[in-house]
């Protein structure tokens, strides 16, 4: 059974893919649902999607197990063009956009936006501008567990307390067949 996180991952990837701005793809074919990624100039510009984090935030039920939990996905978006901080500013506008319209994920979780961190890499040819989106995802993971039921049978006593024989009232013998 593959992690509740690869599936939330995977669902945005495809929203994202599948995206288009005024007829054009958002991105094209460069969204990833990976962060270990090299960048070539052709890639650009492309959104890499990953998490962060994966806390749990109490449970829902005790008998099975079932978490609530606040997963932060990150949605890198990397441009590089003359007018970075337009294109930038664009295409995380449509990212927004995008993942409020599908704030359940499709029945994943419950997806709120959190913040956008900007940055310019100087290091890299050509100059590229990135943001990190980061949202919150809240999901439940129902931890199911094997259990081997290997209860065959039960011997039940009744005994009263009220009466002062202390003597056993009655017996049953229950038997559980497969």
């Amino acid at each position: 059974m593959s992690h509740p996180r690869k599936a939330i991952r995977q669902h945005v990837a495809a929203l994202l893919t599948a995206a288009t701005v005024a007829g054009a793809k958002l991105a094209g074919a460069n969204v990833f649902d990976s962060r270990v990624r090299r960048l070539p100039t052709s890639s650009l510009p492309a959104l890499l999607i990953y998490t962060r984090s994966d806390k749990a935030d109490g449970m829902v039920s005790d008998a099975p197990r079932v978490y609530l939990r606040k997963l932060e996905l990150a949605i890198e978006v990397a441009v590089a063009a003359a007018n970075m901080a337009d294109t930038l500013d664009d295409l995380t506008r449509e990212v927004e956009i995008l993942l409020e319209n599908d704030e359940a994920l499709g029945g994943l979780g419950e997806c709120t936006y959190s913040g956008t961190e900007i940055e310019l890499d100087g290091d890299s040819d050509p100059t590229l501008a990135i943001a990190v989106m980061t949202f919150t995802v809240e999901y439940e993971d129902d931890i199911k567990t094997a259990v081997a039921d290997d209860f065959t049978g039960a011997d039940v006593v009744w005994n009263l307390t009220t009466l002062p024989d202390e003597q056993n009232e009655a017996q049953d013998t229950i038997t559980v067949t497969p």
